[in-house]
This record gives C-alpha cells, structure tokens and sequence, in this order.
C-alpha cells in the first residue's frame, strides 16, 4: 500500500503543480472539471444510480453546471454557490449525526445523495477557478499555501494514531475515536476550502482564509489544555 502511495505521489505532484502553475485558466478549469466529474462518476455508484445510462445522465447534470457557472462568470456566482455550500454543510451536521435518516435506499435518499455530489463538486470548482485569476502571482501563493498546509496534515497524522488509541478504554474504544476524528475531520476540516475561499473573496485578500485555520488549532490548543490529560500508568481495559 505505501509503495502505491508513493508511486501515486510521485506521479500526481508534478502534474497538479504544472496544471496549478503553468495552465491557462480555461485550460485548469476545463481539466479540474474532468477530474470532479470523473470523483462524480464514483460517487454516482455509491449512490446508488442503478445502470450506466443513470450515471451517465448524473455526470452530464454536473458538467451541464460547471459550464453554466463559467458562461455566468465564476467570479460574480462564486459568493452564491459557497453561500449554498455553507448551508449544505450546516445541513451535514445533522446527517452526520443522524445517519440512519438514509441508510436505506429510497428516491429521497437517492435524491439527497445526489444533491451531496452536486454540492462538493460545483461551489469548490468555482471557487478554484476564482483563486486561480487572482492576479499574475495567484496560482504560485496558492500552491505555496496548499504546501503549507499538507506539511501541517502530515504532522498531525502521524502521531495521531497513538494519540488517539491511548484516549479511550478499550470497550469503547472504536466508537470514541470514529466519532470526534469524523466530525473533525468531516466538519472542521471539510468546511476549510468552503470558509477560507469565501472569506478570501469577501475581503479580497487571499491570505485572510488563514484565520480560519488559525482559529480552529487556536480552540483545540485551548480545549486540549485544559480538559486532555496524559495516560502513562492507566489502565485502559
């Protein structure tokens, strides 16, 4: 698996920074459009659609609004479609707390989930292809950033698997640690391109999305100061 991974690094890094750096904004959105609809194809399965002309119908759906949106002008929709996303995901909250709302396969489920591909591809696609016009310097400091970040990821998961085992005893182990890491996860990080594009594009400056960031490792300093304590000598049984 781990030889897989770095075959699959070493061959996406060098792409994703020439299509980042070098590419015409026409040309990322036409490419980053592909690869959403290909993640929408995916997802369409897991849905699920029943039958390829189905699936094939989603996808047309999704790429029919990604040309809307640039015939619109993403940078005048861009502050709507990230205004229906924030209210999506406020919706998630819920679902994700409530799972057994759609665990079974019925046209209202089949219609959410749909709607859930809808809202992960086309506001983040905009939001994208806005950030990549920003300026001559706009891709090369979104690259810069989007580094920045993964390093802080790969920071924090690689301690994190012992961290988090040592939290909980064993009986409740699993489900202790699923549902904080989800939610954060899910949540806090999954609302961070949908809250740091936006506030880049409210306020014009693309460094402000940061204080977003800033302020969630600020409360989880505060919150894990205060209330986490060290297990050496514990028992965990």
């Amino acid at each position: 698996m781990l030889k897989w991974r770095l075959i699959s690094a070493a061959v996406m890094v060098p792409l994703v920074v020439y299509g980042v750096l070098i590419l015409s904004t026409q040309a990322f959105a036409a490419i980053l459009g592909a690869v959403l609809v290909a993640g929408v194809w995916e997802w369409s399965r897991l849905v699920p659609l029943t039958g390829h002309p189905a699936r094939v119908l989603y996808c047309a759906a999704i790429l029919g609004l990604l040309a809307l949106t640039w015939l619109g002008g993403p940078a005048e929709l861009v502050i709507y479609l990230l205004v229906a996303a924030g209210c999506w995901w406020l919706f998630t909250l819920y679902w994700l707390t409530h799972p057994q709302r759609c665990a079974t396969v019925s046209a209202p489920c089949i219609a959410l989930k749909l709607l859930a591909g809808t809202m992960v591809s086309v506001p983040p696609w905009a939001a994208l292809v806005v950030l990549h016009t920003h300026g001559a310097d706009g891709p090369l400091l979104t690259l810069l950033l989007l580094f920045v970040m993964l390093v802080y990821v790969a920071m924090v998961y690689g301690p994190i698997a012992a961290f988090l085992v040592e939290r909980f005893p064993t009986p409740i182990r699993y489900t202790s640690m699923s549902l904080p890491y989800h939610i954060g996860n899910g949540w806090f990080g999954g609302m961070l391109p949908l809250l740091a594009t936006a506030m880049a594009a409210a306020t014009g400056d693309i460094y402000y999305g940061l204080w977003y960031p800033v302020g969630v490792a600020a409360m989880t300093l505060v919150i894990g100061a205060l209330f986490l304590r060290d297990t050496p000598g514990s028992r965990l049984d």
